[in-house]
């Protein structure tokens, strides 16, 4: 197991009783270079961009699966003489948050919220727009259509570039010891950093369930539009505010990861070169395929 030195942990201390500084920017990109003389959150940062994608490259990766898939069943419908109409897009909400020492998740940018008020008005509207009871037609029509979702089953990896899945797991696994050795502080740090930030919380999964928390009597008291309940308003400042603490205690242990971890990235990318400067092409052209995917299903 390595064993972090004394000034890897005096810096996390600096950096945890910081505690609250701004959350770092992701650099626009660029080739990792061993030769390099980059500080070491750029390095992990590069790093993460060419395996793991952008934001913006990852949501258009979803997006370019979502039409992909709809083209399939839109195809398989008209053969099946199934009346079915193209699904627009909706990016998903941020999700529930992974543990403190997740990399990907470490140094992402700060969220806005945890999407938890936008999901529940989704619900809403979706209660709404199915109130209707199906027909035995339309029942009839869904068993049907069950072969055209077996067809579109098969596209579950279009959301990313060829050969990410596996050269993503063994970046990860080259970085584990460092984060596994690391694990304690990083908790440990990220409750104290959230304390000082006001808004306690043990581990990112209790922030979520936090703010998940606020919202739940005002959805059941009003299912159908819970946005006019009294509260609500209160409850998204809530879940704003301990989202925005997220993201800073995220950045401080984010910043103690990458001094124990870029000299191992570096390596990884110098060692696996070839496939790195493949997957980040993949990346780079999911915009472009993103679009071709829109345009086959006319959107």
């Amino acid at each position: 197991m390595i064993r972090t030195s004394a000034t890897l942990f005096a810096l996390g201390a600096l950096v945890v009783a910081a505690g609250l500084g701004a959350c770092a920017q992701r650099p626009s990109g660029g080739r990792a270079s061993s030769t390099d003389d980059r500080a070491p959150r750029e390095v992990m940062v590069d790093a993460l961009d060419q395996i793991h994608g952008t934001a913006e490259q990852r949501a258009a990766g979803w997006e370019r699966e979502h039409y992909a898939v709809q083209e399939v069943l839109d195809k398989c419908a008209e053969r099946l003489n199934i009346e079915y109409t193209v699904n627009d897009w909706v990016p998903a909400e941020a999700g529930f948050p992974s543990n403190a020492v997740d990399l990907p998740e470490l140094f992402e940018p700060a969220r806005a919220d945890f999407g938890i008020a936008r999901g529940f008005l989704r619900q809403a509207r979706l209660r709404l727009s199915s109130a209707s009871r199906p027909t035995v037609a339309d029942r009839a029509q869904s068993l049907r259509f069950n072969e055209c979702h077996r067809e579109a089953a098969t596209m579950d990896s279009l959301h990313l570039p060829a050969g990410q899945g596996a050269l993503g797991r063994d970046f990860l696994a080259d970085q584990a010891t460092i984060t596994q050795e690391l694990e304690p502080r990083l908790i440990g740090g990220y409750s104290t950093c959230m304390t000082h930030a006001g808004s306690p919380a043990g581990n990112p999964s209790d922030a979520y369930v936090q703010a998940q928390r606020k919202f739940l009597p005002l959805v059941h008291r009003s299912p159908v539009n819970p946005a006019v309940t009294p509260g609500w308003a209160e409850a998204v400042a809530f879940e704003k505010q301990i989202a925005a603490a997220d993201g800073r205690c995220r950045t401080a242990n984010a910043d103690v990861v990458a001094v124990a971890g870029a000299a191992t990235a570096k390596k990884f990318l110098d060692r696996r070169r070839t496939d790195v400067e493949a997957v980040a092409a993949g990346w780079a052209a999911m915009s472009a395929v993103r679009d071709e995917a829109r345009k086959a299903v006319g959107k």
